[in-house]
């Protein structure tokens, strides 16, 4: 995610990077290779907030505020595997050991 530290009386949806990653998400319809696969599932911006930032040497608050486009989609019958199996073959071949099952 895209990270911006700001006031803390700003709503999230003003900042400006939540504004860029909503920019992006939209980008994403033209994108050649996402396009097709985005009406199969959901894409929504989420944020978060990290209000545990020391304040400014005139003592206002400030917040971290992260913004992402995420994407959500149910894979059905065996294609969730392949990516599980992709996964796993190249974390053995990194030298991770694995106990049988």
């Amino acid at each position: 995610p895209a990270m911006q530290t700001v006031s803390s009386d700003i709503p999230v949806q003003s900042t400006d990077v939540y504004r860029r990653t909503v920019q992006e998400a939209e980008r994403l319809h033209t994108h050649p290779v996402l396009a097709p696969v985005l009406p199969s599932g959901i894409l929504k911006i989420e944020s978060d907030i990290d209000e545990c930032i020391p304040s400014d040497q005139y003592h206002n608050r400030k917040k971290r505020v992260a913004a992402a486009a995420t994407f959500r989609r149910t894979v059905s019958n065996d294609w969730s595997k392949v990516t599980l199996r992709v996964m796993y073959e190249v974390a053995k071949e990194a030298g991770i050991i694995f106990a049988e099952i």
